[in-house]
């Protein structure tokens, strides 16, 4: 056993700042619930940026000190920035669970109410209309979220899922309740000749969206970041970067 741990530390200190974030992030994920293993599982964080800087020291042997502590900054952002992205992306999902679910029943009782009127021979061409706008809505709220935190795993994490298990269920359980909306609107649509939704088309409409997305939570974990290494007045470029990210009225 002892022999085991000394072969997996040798391994850790050979690691990127990246490899030493998706470390973390994959026995924190075995925990199953954000709360726990992204927050208070022993320090998460300092975890982070201590494996970071026995890395950084361990590959720079031979360096003079100045030099290795500058490259152990560098290194401990960019490992801290991975780490705050994935917390702001957990939480914004998690955050946003409520109203979400409520905007689904809110939608699904519209389309019982729609339905019901449309059986009982109400003639009113705004009413699927009416219905369709407020489906789509919601619906792109899910991608948006969906398309958000995959660009993350796909572009920052190698592929690795930046969710959580109860956040990626929490996400994927609305996105099939909005998938059977979906099909319902889709049904009494055809029912009464009017035309369908594309769940794809919606998808690619809100790409836009999905980039104002990523760039706002990115501006928060790099805001965060500077903050904790004493930077404030590097605040200004990411404070600047959210503002813009936000949806413009």
């Amino acid at each position: 056993m002892k022999s085991r741990q000394q072969r997996l530390k040798a391994i850790e200190l050979t690691l990127t700042p990246l490899q030493i974030v998706l470390v973390w992030l994959g026995r924190a994920q075995k925990g199953g619930r954000f709360v726990e293993g992204g927050l208070r599982s022993q320090s998460p964080r300092e975890f982070v940026a201590n494996a970071v800087s026995e890395a950084i020291r361990s590959s720079m042997k031979g360096n003079s000190e100045p030099v290795i502590e500058r490259a152990i900054q560098q290194a401990r952002q960019e490992a801290d920035l991975l780490y705050l992205l994935i917390i702001e992306a957990n939480s914004s999902i998690l955050r946003r669970s409520d109203e979400s679910r409520q905007s689904l029943m809110l939608v699904n009782g519209h389309l019982q109410a729609v339905g019901c009127a449309l059986g009982h021979g109400v003639e009113d061409a705004g009413l699927i209309f009416r219905l369709r706008s407020s489906l789509v809505l919601v619906v792109e709220d899910l991608l948006i979220a969906e398309e958000a935190c995959s660009r993350i795993s796909s572009e920052r994490l190698e592929g690795h899922d930046v969710l959580f298990p109860d956040a990626r269920n929490d996400l994927n359980e609305r996105i099939q309740a909005g998938k059977m909306l979906f099909d319902c609107f889709n049904r009494m649509a055809t029912q009464f000749g009017e035309g369908e939704i594309e769940w794809e088309q919606i998808r690619t409409s809100v790409q836009p969206a999905v980039d104002q997305q990523v760039a706002g939570w990115t501006s928060l974990a790099r805001m965060s970041m500077l903050l904790a290494f004493g930077k404030a007045e590097a605040w200004r470029e990411p404070a600047n970067r959210l503002l813009n990210a936000l949806p413009q009225n």
